[in-house]
């Protein structure tokens, strides 16, 4: 194992509070690294360049793990000891229903369920299968909850590493820019037990509460409903499904997911969709767009004013449906880039860039000062601009 390998996952992890959730999402993606750097060096890279590689791919890990208690955070509350509400009995459901008025925000902390949220006509309701809890706290902030897993959710890891204090390797953050010409790039992922857990929420189309979902290995799906101004889904491991009417812009939204695909379908004046080793998708309006997955695709399609695309070794699509005016940035290390442009964009202004890879224009001309600004860079694909 390469010890500045090990030092910079130390350097990711040491600030988050100890539990076997963070243990085991560090030595996944130590093993992770530490395979990809083997691999890189095997390949033909030099020691320097094979770090600058793992890190740039770590690029997306801070996002997921940006909402996990840190040691430096207050404690948290303990779960009360009996639910407010009725766990789901054996046969089917535990419902419960709340006036509209009350619900403020909701907040989930969930381990095994999936959580579905939809737009409802009428009152707000809740719908609960499994070992799940909930209340309605004094605030109006519904909280849904599990007290604990209902199966180990990370078998077959081991715990032989601990936390070290992070060693300079200033070699390595000085390369962390540097182009590389190949990358084998395997992802991450985790093997989990699941439970037969389930959350839906209808809500109904007259309120707008503050949204705070994070399940991890559960799947997200939200679906017509329409969310306040914070809208924030977390999913570590499962999927996150997003339709939110396109007659609503939210002012932030912002999708993350570790080893599932995220896929929306929204307008937000501040987007960020994320993930590790997922592809990421969206179709809309954005003020400014940011999507960043690690070994999968990104596609964008709609109207935005900046949008900027990363992914190690996958391939970026973006497609600007309309609009006379944008800033594009869009990097990949081994995938190909793709920037499709309304048919009365005739010009644009770029910075494009690939080592080994083709650079082709199809319809449009390079002119300094056009109101469209590319940069877009890659080491080993191809570039392509086109309407």
């Amino acid at each position: 194992m390469n010890e500045k390998v090990t030092q910079m996952i130390s350097l990711l992890f040491r600030d988050l509070q100890p539990s076997e959730e963070v243990r085991a999402l560090h030595d996944e993606v130590l093993n992770n690294c530490q395979e990809r750097f083997a691999d890189l060096t095997e390949n033909g890279l030099s020691e320097e360049e094979a770090l600058a590689a793992v890190m740039e791919s770590l690029r997306g890990m801070e996002d997921v793990l940006k909402d996990y208690p840190r040691t430096d955070a207050a404690p948290a509350e303990e779960a009360p000891a009996a639910p407010a509400e009725e766990p789901a009995t054996e046969e089917g459901r535990s419902l419960s229903h709340f006036a509209p008025e009350d619900i403020l925000a909701i907040e989930t902390s969930l381990t095994s369920s999936d959580v579905e949220v939809l737009a409802s006509d009428h009152e707000f309701s809740l719908e609960i299968r499994g070992e799940v809890y909930s209340r309605l706290d004094s605030d109006g902030t519904l909280r849904i909850w599990q007290e604990k897993a209902t199966d180990d959710l990370f078998r077959g890891i081991s715990w032989e590493h601990s936390f070290d204090s992070f060693e300079s390797f200033g070699d390595a953050m000085g390369k962390l820019g540097q182009n590389l010409s190949r990358l084998v790039n395997r992802g991450l992922q985790i093997a989990r037990e699941r439970s037969d857990c389930r959350v839906l929420i209808r809500m109904p189309r007259a309120i707008h509460p503050d949204i705070r979902i994070r399940t991890m290995s559960g799947s997200i799906r939200w679906e017509d409903a329409v969310p306040g101004g914070e809208f924030s889904l977390r999913s570590t491991s499962g999927n996150v499904l997003v339709q939110v009417p396109g007659s609503y812009l939210l002012p932030r939204a912002q999708l993350t997911t570790m080893s599932g695909d995220a896929e929306a379908r929204l307008c937000a004046d501040d987007l960020q969709i994320a993930s590790v080793s997922g592809d990421v998708s969206w179709e809309g309006e954005a003020g400014t767009l940011a999507m960043s997955s690690t070994s999968g695709d990104a596609e964008a399609a709609g109207f935005f004013r900046k949008a900027s695309l990363n992914t190690t070794s996958g391939d970026l699509t973006l497609e600007m449906t309309r609009g006379s005016s944008a800033e594009i940035r869009a990097k990949s290390v081994s995938g190909d880039i793709e920037v499709r442009l309304p048919r009365e964009i005739r010009e644009v202004s770029a910075s494009l860039k690939t080592v080994s890879g083709e650079i082709r224009q199809r319809g449009v001309e390079i002119a300094d000062g056009a109101p469209v600004f590319i940069e877009a860079g890659t080491v080993s694909g191809d570039l392509k601009i086109s309407h």
